[in-house]
């Protein structure tokens, strides 16, 4: 409903109607829809908690790379072309009262735009420049997001009624099997795991341990997608071993590729590594291997710039993803933990306070990464007006 109150606001150009639904609307129903899914796979498989989370939160992220491909398929469908007048030395024109720019067509005056080749090239390489009649033509985003919502309300509420919870006490046939002593007789029950309630979990310091931890991790990762062709432009376009892989454009495309798989991997991967290794040990291989490569990549792009052979570049690509990986980790693997650690009665509802972290992330990690940068280029400057005095 938010996309489609979002597609309202476009079509009748209403920016807060837009705002709402595209941004507030649409913006919560993410979030619910996000946590049932989760919580009630941890509740389906308790023995492969990390696969199950693993597998619906890779789902969440690999989403967007379906659905890029599909926008641009709806935009170029439904995009129309507004009435070309013709070039601006064929058509007589003036400026309104107003400041409006106005044609004469036929005996009437109407109002019209002027776009330059320059402008065109950056809309649409059908059209060409000269004037355009106001009011005519659909750049296809209402008609795109229309599509887009009815679809996620198709899919949504299809995925709402399919969600079932098992009952309580309920067990996958491999817990059972494994409950079972070795002449087939059953074993004594496992112990009760304590559910911590959502009102209490705040209170414990396992919760603002695990929240600082995905903080970290989100806030690294974040800020790393964030200026990841910032870094190639500023810091590697010069270097030798970027020409010879096709130049900085080609090589920032596929690095930002793999910077997604890594997401993708490290969101599957690491989660249902996490089954077998433990979530505590995972979470520590975040830690002791996470931070020595984030506080390292300042003199692993240094090297990589003017560098003669493809070893520092390898090594930049290979750090940058392992990071992503671990950033990624961090959304599927957390779920998980916090069902072994507060039980899975009320993990919907504790993972929503978990992700409070993830929206600071967004902030920080841009923010921090964008003040090194400035420093670093202020820095760069002072040395260089030195050097010329």
């Amino acid at each position: 409903s938010g996309m489609l109150l979002g597609a309202a606001g476009v079509f009748t150009h209403q920016l807060p109607l837009l705002y709402l639904g595209y941004g507030a609307i649409a913006g919560c129903g993410m979030g619910i829809a996000y946590l049932p899914p989760v919580a009630t796979l941890i509740r389906w498989f308790p023995d492969r908690r990390g696969l199950a989370t693993g597998m619906a939160i890779c789902g969440f992220g690999g989403g967007a790379v379906f659905i890029v491909s599909l926008k641009k398929m709806l935009l170029a469908n439904n995009f129309k072309a507004p009435e070309y007048l013709g070039k601006a030395s064929d058509v007589v024109t003036k400026r309104s009262e107003t400041g409006s720019l106005m044609a004469q067509i036929g005996d009437k005056w109407s109002e019209v735009v002027q776009v330059t080749a320059s402008e065109v090239s950056h809309i649409s390489s059908t059209l060409q420049d000269g004037i355009y009649l106001v009011g005519t033509g659909s750049t296809g985003v209402a008609a795109t997001m229309g599509t887009l919502g009815l679809g996620y309300l198709a899919i949504t509420l299809t995925g709402g009624l399919m969600l079932k919870t098992p009952p309580p006490g309920w067990q996958p046939e491999s817990m059972k099997v494994a409950a079972s002593t070795d002449d087939g007789k059953p074993a004594a029950p496992p112990p009760v795991v304590r559910n911590v309630h959502v009102d209490d979990v705040m209170k414990t310091p396992q919760f603002w341990l695990m929240w600082t931890t995905f903080l970290s991790t989100a806030t690294v990762g974040m800020g790393l997608m964030s200026c990841a062709k910032d870094v190639l432009g500023a810091c590697l376009s010069s270097s030798p071993m970027v020409a010879a892989a096709g130049g900085t454009a080609a090589f920032a495309a596929t690095y930002v590729q793999f910077l997604a798989m890594g997401n993708l991997g490290g969101r599957f991967i690491w989660a249902s590594a996490s089954d077998k290794l433990g979530r505590k040990n995972v979470f520590t291989i975040f830690t002791c291997v996470g931070a020595p490569l984030y506080f390292a990549l300042p003199w692993i792009v240094s090297n990589a710039v003017g560098a003669e052979s493809y070893a520092p570049l390898v090594l930049f690509y290979g750090s940058t993803i392992a990071i992503i990986s671990f950033f990624g980790a961090g959304y599927s693997t957390v779920p998980a933990y916090e069902s072994d650690i507060f039980g899975s009665k009320y993990i919907a509802a504790i993972h929503g306070r978990i992700m409070i972290a993830s929206a600071l992330s967004g902030i920080t990690g841009p923010m921090i990464f964008t003040k090194l940068h400035d420093r670093e280029e202020q820095k760069a400057i002072d040395d260089l007006a030195t050097k010329v005095d």
